[in-house]
């Protein structure tokens, strides 16, 4: 009779153990599955979205630029479009001051507007706070008035002159020229200048409430825009209007084009590029595209930001998604016990009905429900 129990009470056990840890190990393998598929997609949707967004601030920047500068080329076409027209004669100095005069009370970024006829005679009305008095002059001695009418005349397209560093101002200015034409005959240009300091003050304004940091580069040794040129440049001349990218306090910047410092960051989105940038303290994520069509020269248009903030920001989002997981993981596996556990009680209870009926005969059985 020991023997019997003994081996019963093995038997016993027997099942509850595979009944028991047969469902916990099936909850377990796919509650961990899910978890860890869902792991990896978060990872991959985390590093998405700092893609994306990334590359939106690059797009909102741009879109700032062009907001700045389209509306000066739209003025100065439309008022090309008028003396093609013969709405009114740009050689009828008073119909002209009025025509600049509303042209440039209508895009506050614009600096000064010009009327330069063939010749080279000009009637430039700047921007004042009072009433605005118009300057009329000769620009025959003019470097840069000699070249954009040259290059008009070849030309039915307006285009943005190189930067241009105004002393009287201690400035530096674009310039957008739109060819005037009226019957096939070539008569002049209208100039709009304006001036691109806006972009470091918007750049700077950007900087202050986010985490990353905007640039305009022009060319890759020129810095047009930076958060840190929004007070003014020392040292600017007509032979260098632009800062240097080695003169500005920004070590990711001056290292950008250093192999040494650099190394390329793949899987961006196409018309991007990105560099992971190497300086004393820390890394960093830089992303950029080129903007053609101002100067002549691609403007390099980019954020950065710091890789471990980054790395930061990724492992966070795994965290969380990790504890969510292992709570519950460990309430799937609580209740694939207690589930185990109400199955195999009817099993015992049969298994032990059939020992007694081996045991002690049908009639000495009580029921079994």
């Amino acid at each position: 009779v020991a023997v019997i129990s003994d081996r019963i009470f093995r038997q016993r056990i027997s099942i509850v153990n595979v009944l028991t840890f047969g469902f916990g190990a099936l909850i377990i393998a796919t509650v961990s599955g899910v978890l860890v598929v869902s792991l990896l997609s978060g990872g991959r949707n985390t590093e998405d979205l700092m893609r994306d967004k990334t590359v939106l601030i690059v797009k909102g920047v741009v879109d700032r630029i062009r907001q700045h500068l389209e509306p000066a080329r739209a003025q100065t076409e439309f008022l090309a479009s008028l003396a093609a027209a013969k709405a009114f004669d740009p050689n009828d100095q008073e119909s002209l001051i009025t025509h600049l005069t509303t042209a440039s009370a209508a895009a506050p970024q614009i600096l000064a507007i010009t009327y330069l006829d063939k010749n080279l005679r000009a009637v430039r009305m700047p921007r004042s706070d009072t009433y605005p008095i118009p300057i009329i002059g000769d620009l025959s001695n003019t470097l840069a008035a000699v070249t954009g009418i040259v290059t008009l005349r070849q030309s039915d397209e307006s285009y943005w002159g190189l930067p241009i560093y105004v002393a009287g101002m201690d400035a530096t200015m674009l310039n957008i020229w739109t060819p005037v034409r009226s019957n096939g005959e070539f008569l002049g240009a209208f100039v709009a200048s304006v001036l691109i300091s806006e972009l470091s003050h918007y750049l700077n304004d950007f900087k202050s409430d986010h985490d990353e940091v905007p640039f305009i580069l022009f060319g890759p040794d020129e810095v047009l825009a930076h958060s840190s040129l929004a007070d003014g440049v020392v040292g600017l001349s007509e032979h260098a209007p632009l800062p240097m990218l080695s003169r500005i306090d920004d070590p990711v910047l001056r290292a950008l084009w250093d192999p040494n410092k650099t190394e390329p960051v793949h899987g961006v989105q196409p018309g991007y590029e990105a560099l992971l940038v190497r300086t004393a303290q820390n890394r960093y994520v830089v992303v950029y595209q080129y903007l053609q069509h101002y100067g002549g020269i691609p403007w390099i248009v980019g954020i950065y930001f710091r890789a471990d903030d980054f790395v930061a920001e990724f492992f966070d989002r795994l965290k969380y998604a990790a504890y969510a997981g292992l709570v519950m993981l460990v309430l799937a596996v609580i209740a694939a016990f207690t589930i185990a556990r109400h199955i195999s009680k009817p099993v015992q209870q049969l298994a032990e009905a059939a020992i007694q009926v081996r045991q002690y005969g049908p009639q000495q059985q009580e029921r079994i429900y």
